[in-house]
């Protein structure tokens, strides 16, 4: 076979190799140490990349420091009033009534001030250092999701498709696979489509090839063409089963495709991550076994016309926070309809913030840190750090880091595919401390009922210890329901197990996590304790009332 006609008749290999580099193509021995044993194989991660970079600092707002936000970007801050309060302290932006809603349900976890020290303000460098964990100064060229998959398929690609893992590692929604899924051989774990129908028809388009009876496989021409035919084989099984998968799935619900009302000039009424998200969620209901997804939403770069003059709680910035917030709570309660959710975690990125000083073009420029979101039953719920201090900026207007971007990937790959501590390092190429709270305690970032704990494993409920405790007066009591309808009661008892008072009492309690306010101060001082029933279990914990 002539060398132009063999590749010619691969073209439907290039979606599974993506864009592979030359040094890639040669028969490498892919075996490397086996995955830690306590990775959880039914997890599954999507990351949402919020494309632009998003206005952080009118996402989550400093209600604390209103009259400060409102000076630095007056033709963008949003009326106060109009704002979801989250705590007393801060607010969500007007459009993302879906995403409160969830975070009320104790589903959505915002982490403030989130980026990396030195932040390149450049689309492209940044967009690289998210998907790599990499450093400004010392860049890499394969991404942390990449490493962390070649950890825990090893002899990925060629032992794979299998019995065991027959579906693609990573699934991106789109044209071409990243670089946050490249392995440190440059090959990408990942298959990149816009729906499964067209990924099929594409590599079905070329005849599967066979290698001339006179090639030399043991020269390097030779090897490359016999690997180039095992990608192209496996292009092929990964399109069929995909197909296959897909059409078995089905979505519960209607999603929200469009925007309610008129959109500005340069955003689009359609929600395109919607429609991402209800691709994935078919597959997952379909059987598929990909243990993490990335999908796009558009847009965020708002150099200019971010609000509507006048109208400052509309316009593009506005429409873009409520595709996300209607497209995630439209994926997570399809995902529940079909008893999926708890498998399933979302995350946002974006390259960076913006600045904290509006331009006058009615827009933000390119700024710093911004926050992140934890979406679905596996995130730990609330607001973690404190609001940007506005009076102490940096590099002119932007806001301080508080967090490193890489603390959060640490506390997803521990807590949720539960990567030892030892092989963090191989795919964060650092050490990154968790995320901590103003004791200096570790600050979960994923629902301690997920921890550790296989899916299909979950307890029936998870109690958490009341805080603050030891109690003065008020305290909080949360709980985690893994169960619809759950016949359930979370009482207060004395020392002599006599009820105090009922907090909850209800016989089809939803799943989910909830907080419980409890006013202690008419009680005596001393040791009491707080029992949740639920489904024929009880449990108990201590908590001292002092004066």
């Amino acid at each position: 076979m002539r060398r132009r006609r063999f590749i010619q008749t691969m073209a439907g290999a290039s979606a599974f190799v993506g864009s592979m580099p030359a040094h890639g193509l040669g028969l490498t021995n892919y075996l490397t140490k086996l995955a830690a044993q306590g990775t959880k194989e039914d997890r599954i991660l999507v990351i949402v990349f919020l494309s632009g970079g998003n206005d952080g600092l009118n996402t989550i707002v400093p209600i604390d420091q209103y009259a400060q936000y409102f000076n630095f970007r007056s033709n963008l801050a949003l009326p106060e009033k109009r704002l979801w309060n989250l705590t007393s302290r801060t607010g969500m932006h007007p459009s993302m009534r879906d995403t409160k809603e969830m975070f009320d349900e104790g589903r959505v976890t915002v982490i403030q001030n989130v980026g990396y020290p030195s932040m390149s303000l450049s689309h492209f460098k940044g967009r690289d250092l998210w998907l790599t964990a990499g450093d400004p100064a010392d860049p890499t060229g394969s991404g942390w999701m990449g490493r962390y998959l070649n950890d825990a398929f090893p002899d990925y690609p060629v032992s794979y498709p299998n019995d065991n893992m027959p579906d693609p590692l990573a699934i991106e929604i789109g044209s071409q696979s990243s670089i946050g899924f490249s392995r440190n051989e440059g090959i990408t774990t990942s298959i990149a489509f816009r729906n499964p129908d067209s990924f099929f028809n594409l590599v079905n388009k070329g005849a599967r090839s066979t290698l001339a009876s006179n090639l030399d496989i043991n020269t390097n021409y030779g090897k490359s063409l016999t690997y180039l035919k095992q990608m192209n084989e496996k292009a092929h099984q990964y399109a069929t089963r995909i197909k296959e998968v897909y059409d078995k799935g089905t979505n519960s619900i209607d999603y929200r495709l469009q925007f309610p009302g008129e959109v500005p000039v340069g955003v689009g009424r359609n929600n395109g991550l919607a429609r991402q998200l209800q691709i994935i969620a078919r597959l997952i209901s379909g059987g598929s076994k990909t243990r993490i997804y990335m999908v796009q939403l558009g847009g965020f770069d708002t150099h200019s016309q971010q609000v509507e003059v006048g109208a400052t709680d509309t316009g593009r910035h506005a429409v873009l926070l409520s595709h996300l917030s209607t497209a995630m709570r439209d994926f997570f309660n399809d995902l529940r309809a079909q008893q999926q959710d708890d498998r399933v975690l979302g995350m946002t990125i974006s390259e960076f913030g913006r600045r904290v000083r509006s331009n006058g073009s009615y827009g933000s420029d390119h700024g710093t840190a911004a926050p992140m979101f934890i979406f679905g039953n596996g995130a730990e719920g609330g607001v973690i750090g404190d609001n940007a201090d506005l009076t102490n900026l940096v590099r002119g207007s932007n806001l301080q880091v508080q967090y490193d971007y890489r603390q959060v990937y640490t506390s997803v790959l521990k807590d949720w595919f539960s990567v030892r501590d030892s092989e963090l390092e191989t795919y964060l190429l650092k050490q990154f401390d968790p995320i901590t709270n103003s004791e200096g305690k570790e600050q979960p970032i994923i629902n301690q009922a997920f921890k550790g704990t296989p899916t299909e494993n979950l307890p029936k409920f998870f109690l958490y210890q009341n805080t603050p405790n030891p109690v003065v007066n008020l305290t909080t009591i949360r709980y985690y329901l893994v169960n619809d309808n759950t016949n359930m009661r979370l009482s207060i008892i004395d020392r002599k197990g006599a009820v105090v008072q009922v907090l909850v009492e209800n016989p089809a309690h939803p799943k989910g996590n909830f907080r419980v306010s409890f006013d202690a101060s008419r009680l005596i001082p001393g040791i009491y304790f707080y029992r949740i029933e639920a489904s024929g279990t009880v449990e108990t914990k201590k908590m001292l009332v002092t004066r």
